[in-house]
């Protein structure tokens, strides 16, 4: 079976080796752009290997180059899918669950990583045994397999497509919503939770230890006044120093959230919101960092919104 030797060259033993340890591995204790985009690349390349090798392996009479190309266009079907919408996302890996708990969020910058289809083609119509590899050995199907369903593991950074041509790490701050996932019925009494990962995959929002008062402010207001202060094209030197106060939850029904129907501080990603006084219907929700700085002794708050899709829920 070609695509049965094809991954038992050393070549390809090579690249199951570094997927797995870097699924295992670096993604969950060093998660960060490249680590992510690995796991995509080298996915990419070798599923329509191991697809093939295990169906013909179980089904003999299937013919090994229809099983790939229909392998290929599965593999291209479903991370298209996933990467195009997040409601689609979350109803495949429901679909796909096996007790793996994974979790995934749907990134467009991902769909570049289908261009490995290509390479993989041309090496499955190129081989040859007879001058590469001889030997079917039948153990790497259940190493590969035990990758393979391995390499959904929830990724913690994202990037715009520029990161994924320079391979850089993430060029803004982002928040993940995992729950309540869209469209689901929501209780009065709702935990919604979240994941944020800063510019470079930090966990929280990075902050000043304490926010301290200068010297020449005699009286600084204990309330702070909500502020726009405008971060984009200023340098780190030209910043105010801000402490992170909490995470804001904004409830609209609009999906542009221009107007808010209920307001929530946070000050974790897991969030318990009472909703009984939400009309029955359809929301949407986002999440906020809030900071505190102060300027010409005045305390303001400054309300920032990392890059994110909103997310939807029906009370």
């Amino acid at each position: 079976m070609k695509s049965l030797k094809i991954l038992n060259s050393n070549s390809h033993l090579i690249i199951l080796s570094i997927w797995f340890i870097n699924d295992i591995a670096f993604k969950p204790y060093l998660p960060n752009f490249v680590v992510g985009k690995i796991s995509d690349i080298f996915g990419i390349y070798l599923s329509p290997f191991i697809l093939t090798s295990i169906i013909v392996t179980l089904f003999s009479k299937f013919k090994e180059e229809t099983v790939f190309y229909l392998s290929s266009v599965l593999i291209f079907t479903v991370f298209l899918s996933i990467n195009l919408s997040q409601s689609i996302n979350n109803t495949i890996y429901n679909l796909l669950e096996i007790g793996f708990k994974n979790k995934g969020t749907a990134d467009l910058t991902d769909i570049v990583c289908l261009l490995m289809l290509l390479p993989s083609f041309l090496k499955f119509k190129g081989f040859k045994s007879d001058n590469e590899v001889k030997k079917e050995n039948k153990i790497i199907l259940l190493l590969s397999f035990v990758v393979f369903i391995n390499s959904p593991a929830e990724r913690s950074g994202r990037s715009d497509v520029l990161d994924v041509l320079l391979l850089l790490s993430s060029s803004t701050d982002a928040i993940y919503l995992e729950a309540p996932v869209d469209n689901s019925l929501v209780s009065n009494s709702e935990i919604f939770k979240f994941r944020y990962v800063g510019k470079k995959n930090e966990s929280n929002p990075p902050t000043i230890a304490s926010l301290s008062i200068p010297d020449n402010c005699n009286n600084v207001n204990e309330i702070p006044k909500e502020r726009d202060y405008p971060l984009t094209g200023n340098t780190s030197d030209s910043l105010p120093l801000m402490y992170f106060n909490n995470y804001l939850i904004i409830v609209s029904k609009d999906k542009e959230i221009k107007s808010a129907s209920l307001q929530s501080n946070c000050s974790s990603t897991n969030c318990n919101l009472d909703l009984s006084e939400l009309e029955n219907g359809v929301y949407n929700w986002k999440v906020f960092t809030q900071y505190t700085f102060i300027d010409n002794c005045v305390r303001y708050i400054y309300k920032d919104q990392p890059k994110q899709t909103p997310g939807s829920f029906i009370k």
